[in-house]
């Protein structure tokens, strides 16, 4: 009996060294094929990933409404005047669409308990979000200006006039005017804020605009944010830009101190950056919209900057966002305020974060020499309200 256990016991031995030999060889085999796989992969040359193909916006949303179409033969504006919303950005031809629509969407019903909507296009908040649980007593945003009907006051084919309803918690109403520059991609943006009824809280123009979602299998490094900085003053740490403390992972900002820009990577996860300045630009692939401001240095700015750029990953929510300073108005007071907006494409030459950067200030520099009486007056200036 014991003979025929150890010969048992002996043919097991075997049969287990036989088992844990093959399947060495297949574990060698496997992983020799797999390494054979990502080093031809890592050689061969990567294809540039499909461009999204160009296609005209749509004229009707089931909750945003429909839609206001602007153009001058070189670009698209549409906006959604029931929500106050921008909803398309796009440049075109005679034949149509030449590019996708610069802008991202969501048409989508809000949950009532955000207190915000999730429509993504380019909207006006009023407020700084740190006093919003003081105003509104949540964390969203002013159910009027950014929530109840506005109103179209004037309209011609490149030009629009909206207005908001009146903020019971501000005391305010804005006016938004959309012009397009004539022969040119470039648009006008005049807002307008008035006081009609009294209240403490402190106000702003706080424009902002969520961009187009990823393209498949692009890689992050053809999307990023640059950003023009002001010198001399300091946030946190004493960097030329402020972080938000809930950023996560490991921020990809860098600074180019001789020409004063930042470059904003896309985050692993999310970052928001800010800084103060005069024009931020989200820039896919080689070409880049643009967005100017001005920028005053004796006045209040609450949210400790007047450039900001965000990015979330997992929700591929890009925004580029610009503030005016903060005002404490009377009643009866008005503040005037203007963005304008620029699509470029980067000459062949100009392939580095570094000559993009300048490319991108030069091209500021231009738009904002133009002279303010260029634009047509509007009926919220004392104008006609009126473009041809």
């Amino acid at each position: 009996m014991r003979d025929n256990s150890l010969t048992m016991y002996a043919c097991f031995i075997s049969t287990m060294r036989s088992s844990l030999l093959a399947s060495a060889i297949f574990f060698v085999t496997l992983s020799s094929c797999h390494h054979a796989v990502y080093a031809q992969d890592a050689e061969a040359p990567k294809a540039s990933p499909p461009s999204p193909q160009p296609q005209a916006a749509p004229l009707d949303y089931k909750h945003l409404g429909p839609v206001q179409v602007l153009d001058n033969g070189v670009v698209t504006l549409g906006v959604a005047a029931r929500v106050g919303r921008v909803v398309t950005y796009q440049r075109k031809t005679a034949a149509g669409p030449s590019e996708p629509n610069w802008l991202g969407i969501t048409d989508e019903a809000p949950i009532p308990s955000w207190h915000w909507n999730p429509w993504g296009g380019d909207r006006i908040w009023p407020t700084t979000q740190l006093l919003n649980p003081q105003i509104y007593g949540n964390t969203g945003w002013d159910p009027v200006i950014d929530g109840a009907a506005w109103e179209i006051v004037t309209s011609t084919p490149t030009a629009l006039e909206i207005r908001s309803g009146l903020s019971a918690h501000l005391g305010i109403r804005i006016t938004r005017r959309f012009e397009l520059r004539k022969n040119s991609p470039q648009v006008w943006q005049t807002i307008v804020v008035e006081k009609l009824k009294p209240s403490v809280w402190p106000v702003h123009v706080w424009t902002v605009t969520t961009v187009r979602k990823d393209v498949p299998g692009q890689p992050d490094s053809a999307r990023y944010f640059l950003l023009d900085n002001v010198p001399g003053i300091p946030h946190p740490n004493y960097l030329p830009y402020r972080l938000w403390p809930d950023v996560v992972g490991k921020p990809k900002v860098e600074y180019n101190k001789p020409l004063r820009t930042l470059h904003v990577a896309m985050p692993e996860k999310y970052i928001k950056a800010g800084t103060f300045g005069t024009w931020i630009a989200y820039v896919e692939e080689n070409s880049a919209f643009i967005q100017t401001v001005a920028h005053d240095r004796a006045a209040v700015y609450l949210e400790a900057s007047n450039l900001q750029a965000y990015a979330k990953r997992e929700t591929q929510i890009y925004e580029i966002e610009a503030l005016s300073p903060t005002w404490h108005m009377a009643e009866g007071e008005r503040k005037v305020w203007n963005v304008t907006w620029n699509l470029i494409d980067f000459p062949a030459a100009e392939n580095t974060i570094e000559a993009r950067s300048k490319y991108l200030k030069d091209i500021a520099l231009r738009m904002s020499a133009v002279p303010a009486d260029s634009r047509t007056p509007s009926s919220i200036e004392g104008g006609a309200g009126s473009s041809d």
